[in-house]
């Protein structure tokens, strides 16, 4: 059923309505008898359009026929001049260089047909002057019996049947137009029609309870798909290829559904990653790091620095205190231990802000001290030095 079989059915259902329960009633001076008449004039106009499109499918037919006659001729013509010529001759390789540009011109379409039917004329015209020049003579290229004349006569043919194909479109679209702009009209005139009968049925019950028989939803019929174009080629082109009308609107609807679908997908979990420490840290010598094993690196060459660069040569008390501080201010105990047990440590340069001078007398006192506050303060054991991370103040997850 198409889509103005519909709007006829609808009509005929409410001129059934207005003929039963209000005969007298007209819109805009027309009556139930005339909405008939205009449904079916539509019949009418859809006879006329099927005869355009039998008429298009005609010129349509004849089209491809030239066309087909033409691609099969300027397919095999170029191969039996090429099996006419022999390479080894001079003059004959010469005459074979002028298919060179035949065979860069597929012939898919009509114009590709034409252009290469075009240069094919040209290289034959000089191929068959050269065979009659020669003694003896030798025949034109021909292949089934046809020669450059038929190739000719089929360009001249085919312009003429593709200009007969598009006039018989523009009927076919004039004659769509005139139905569907008809049954636009009468469409518009059924509703307007329904409206007045829904407002007289306000006072009358048997009238609304007759407007239950009139269709008013639409029928869920499937869209029409009208073939655009039909291409011909695969194997010895023999296989037609169809373009619809409503493809590239279908191919939107399955994108669109496959990028819902994508989206409702449950994501896939991703593994926990480590976290890392990218941003540069200021150690309290200056020295910098990245990542926690640099930071246990630089921790354990200063452990070593302080257990092992201890100097040979006897230091006043103020350098031997500052080393012993700079020793507890990292908390390594042990190590402040054995320099105030053997001898004095030399401090490395600019890492002893502590060092001052004092009394001779009063070193003795002030070590005690310092390893007093420092056992007091950390409360760990001098023999199980704490972890790295505590031993440079810092706490790190």
């Amino acid at each position: 059923m198409e889509y103005y079989q519909t709007i006829q059915n609808r009509t005929a259902q409410t001129a059934a309505v207005i003929n039963q329960w209000l005969p007298t009633l007209s819109l805009g001076g027309v009556t139930a008898a005339e909405l008939l008449g205009q449904s079916a004039a539509l019949a009418a106009l859809a006879q006329a359009r099927d005869d355009a499109l039998a008429a298009f499918d005609a010129a349509d037919n004849a089209e491809n026929r030239a066309f087909l006659a033409l691609q099969a001729l300027t397919i095999a013509l170029p191969k039996v001049a090429e099996g006419e010529l022999d390479d080894a001759v001079a003059a004959e390789s010469a005459l074979l260089d002028l298919l060179s540009p035949v065979y860069a011109i597929a012939p898919r379409t009509p114009e590709s047909a034409l252009e290469r039917g075009r240069k094919l004329t040209s290289a034959l015209t000089r191929i068959n002057d050269y065979f009659a020049g020669l003694t003896p003579a030798r025949p034109p290229v021909t292949s089934g019996g046809k020669g450059v004349g038929e190739v000719s006569a089929a360009m001249a043919a085919l312009p003429a049947v593709a200009q007969a194909l598009e006039d018989r479109a523009a009927e076919v679209t004039a004659a769509r137009t005139a139905l569907r702009t008809a049954a636009t009209a009468l469409d518009r005139l059924n509703k307007r029609f329904y409206s007045r009968l829904k407002a007289e049925a306000r006072d009358h019950p048997a009238l609304a309870q007759a407007l239950a028989q009139i269709t008013t939803t639409a029928a869920g019929l499937p869209a029409i798909l009208g073939i655009r174009k039909i291409l011909q080629g695969g194997a010895d082109n023999r296989q037609l290829h169809q373009r619809l009308v409503r493809r590239q609107r279908h191919e939107q609807r399955r994108m669109a559904g496959r990028r819902s679908r994508r989206k409702l997908r449950p994501q896939r979990p991703r593994r926990p990653q480590r976290q890392r420490h990218r941003t540069l840290r200021q150690r309290p010598d200056g020295e910098t790091a990245h990542t926690r094993a640099q930071w246990q690196q630089n921790d354990q060459r200063q452990r070593a620095d302080a257990d092992d660069h201890v100097s040979a040569k006897p230091q006043d008390d103020a350098a031997a205190l500052g080393g012993l501080e700079w020793l507890l201010a990292r908390r390594s105990i042990p190590a402040a231990l054995r320099s105030l047990q053997c001898r004095p440590m030399t401090p490395r340069p600019g890492r002893n802000p502590m060092a001052s001078t004092m009394d001779g007398g009063d070193f003795k006192a002030r070590c005690l001290k310092l390893l007093d506050g420092s056992r007091s303060g950390a409360g760990r054991s001098l023999a199980r030095p704490a972890p790295w991370n505590v031993r440079l103040g810092r706490s790190y997850s």
